[in-house]
């Protein structure tokens, strides 16, 4: 068995036990109504860390262990293969099998190209307020990638933990 599969056992098999383990224990309580809405919390909590762990244990030493990718990992890599044109590409990072791809926009034209755009605000017709978002809309990213936009917290670890990146910021006033 391939150490990727390992992983992917313990991520299905740990919470499976926690929730066993959270339900012998409230049927051991008086109060089995109070008991679950604390343990949903409690048993949310652990597998929030489990992930958490399986997906750093993944994303550092583990990397090269995992299938390569089946197209670029970043917008570097889309310059490598050929394309010379900015605009939005599909890439998937050296995680995809855990993450998945997603599309990004790839700035082709500044200081030799192969940047990875992880925000754009401007004049496209959204209200100031545009930016205002909840704490899951920052994780996950939002807007349209080809207008104002966030690529997501979440994105943007996962493609800057694949190794040393340089980052730019390009600030223009009305």
């Amino acid at each position: 068995m391939k150490r990727h599969e390992i992983y992917q056992m313990m991520i299905s098999i740990k919470p499976m036990m926690i929730l066993l383990l959270v339900h012998q224990t409230c049927q051991i309580e008086t109060n089995f109504d109070q008991c679950k809405l604390t343990s949903v919390s409690t048993v949310l909590d652990s597998i929030n860390l489990l992930l958490t762990q399986a997906k750093q244990q993944i994303h550092s030493d583990e990397l090269e262990c995992l299938p390569t990718s089946p197209g670029p990992t970043d917008c570097t890599d889309v310059l490598l293969n050929g394309h010379r044109t900015s605009g939005v590409y599909r890439i998937w990072p050296k995680s995809w099998m855990f993450t998945g791809s997603i599309d990004v926009y790839c700035d082709m034209d500044t200081d030799g190209g192969g940047w990875t755009v992880i925000q754009r605000r401007g004049d496209y017709g959204n209200p100031t307020d545009y930016f205002y978002k909840s704490w899951q809309e920052y994780k996950m990213g939002f807007g349209d990638i080809e207008k104002d936009f966030w690529l997501g917290n979440y994105w943007i670890f996962t493609l800057t933990n694949q190794g040393t990146y340089s980052i730019r910021f390009d600030l223009r006033g009305k």
